[in-house]
């Protein structure tokens, strides 16, 4: 083997292996087979694994041990007087994703390389994916008509693989109305439907569900209006992790003219799992955050999906239904709306299945409940649909509201057919 033992993570970053420096192997007094630029095959001329005793045990009942190997992996082995004669075990360092290659130069020399990606290539404080035991044996099959098991050098066990640091990668997304103001004078829409969803590739944040980061430590904010406090919580759903950026409070000052668009938060290298230099890092910051106050603001409080009920293909259990017996659909708007008799020039809808018909009641000022009448015409489980309400600005009882202010103009209620 030649001086050279370290392999390292190509520029490209994504856990491939840099190709144009390797190990060169030359034996002496024998020669490899085949042709030049013929490979070795994995597991009959060649194996990555080193064949190794436990390293320690644990003495579970007189009788029982538990030995532990270095890759971690277990075995239970019991003394009926005979010992407790624990085997050896394959073990393997070459990391995930990455398979070893060992190409004939010439008649007594050949290269090691690796092809694939490494399924977990980074290295920061507290996190390194670098390795420095990967293990080639060469079997007596990669020769010409030769035994090699007597020779200590057919096994080479200190072969490094050093990983580039891969920077973090923060997106954010806009989920509902980010950020406007409800129907609560200063106080903003801001239920789980309502915020910015952060996410970060090649790293981690730190914490458990619900975990609440702190202001100055794990983030910093500017241009936050008076009375408004940033939350960043974070989320774990389904083993997916993200974190929830809010606020909560009222504003101080909450007319059209108090207005922002430059809101921003910036996010430290304590919000991560291990130690990331996040100084060359742009999307750490989102600087471009708005808040629209005093903007006529519609959305839904309950009932985003409408399920059929008892009756094939309707939204009832009962057979001379009331409105209320309806699956319903509650919108909400931030400003008072007209009287019932003129709500319906104030929407339109487009996607209403055949066969039934879009109702309501106006059960506030500033609230009306939607529901489905009559019977689908085909309403079979692929039938799943949805449909959606456009509101304009006759919905209104301010006849000074202009079209465009209005945020949420659009509402997609979703169909769910059960048959």
């Amino acid at each position: 083997y030649n001086s050279g033992d370290k392999y390292v993570e190509a520029a490209a970053n994504d856990g491939s292996i840099d190709g144009t420096k390797f190990i060169t192997v030359t034996v002496q007094g024998f020669t490899f087979k085949g042709n030049v630029g013929d490979t070795l095959t994995a597991g009959t001329d060649f194996v990555t694994y080193l064949n190794e005793a436990p390293v320690r045990f644990d003495q579970i009942v007189p009788t029982q041990r538990r030995y532990i190997y270095s890759d971690g992996s277990t075995i239970m082995r019991f003394n009926h007087g005979d010992g407790y004669n624990p085997p050896n075990k394959n073990i393997s360092y070459l990391p995930d994703g990455l398979t070893m290659e060992v190409t004939k130069l010439s008649s007594t020399t050949a290269k090691i390389t690796f092809t694939g990606n490494a399924t977990a290539h980074q290295k920061v404080t507290g996190g390194d994916d670098s390795v420095n035991n990967v293990a080639i044996t060469f079997k007596d099959t990669a020769f010409m008509g030769v035994n090699i098991s007597a020779l200590a050098t057919k096994t080479k066990k200190d072969i490094k693989i050093e990983y580039l640091y891969t920077s973090p990668v923060f997106t954010y997304e806009s989920i509902g109305f980010t950020f406007a103001e409800g129907a609560s004078d200063g106080e903003l829409l801001l239920d789980d439907n309502n915020y910015i969803k952060v996410t970060v590739t090649d790293a981690s944040f730190i914490g458990a569900n619900n975990f609440a980061f702190v202001k100055d430590t794990h983030y910093t904010v500017a241009n936050v209006p008076n009375g408004l406090t940033p939350e960043v919580t974070k989320v774990v759903e389904d083993g997916i992790s993200y974190v929830k950026f809010c606020f909560d409070g009222s504003a101080t000052s909450h007319a059209a003219s108090d207005d922002v668009n430059n809101i921003t938060i910036t996010f430290e290298s304590a919000a991560l799992t291990g130690t990331y230099d996040l100084s060359s890092v742009a999307t750490k910051t989102k600087s471009d955050i708005s808040i629209k106050f005093d903007n006529p603001v519609i959305y839904i409080t309950s009932g985003g999906t409408m399920q059929e009920q008892k009756f094939a293909g309707t939204m009832t259990s009962e057979s001379d239904p009331k409105w209320w017996n309806y699956q319903m659909l509650q919108i909400s708007f931030s400003k008072n709306i007209v009287a019932v008799e003129n709500i319906g020039s104030g929407f339109t809808t487009d996607g209403i299945p055949d066969g039934m018909t879009l109702a309501y009641h106006r059960i506030a000022d500033k609230s009306i409940i939607f529901y489905l009448t009559g019977t689908a015409t085909s309403h079979a489980d692929s039938d799943d649909t949805s449909f959606t309400i456009t509101f304009n600005r006759g919905i209104f009882e301010d006849t000074n509201i202009q079209e465009n202010d209005i945020i949420g103009k659009v509402q997609t209620v979703n169909v769910d057919f059960k048959d």
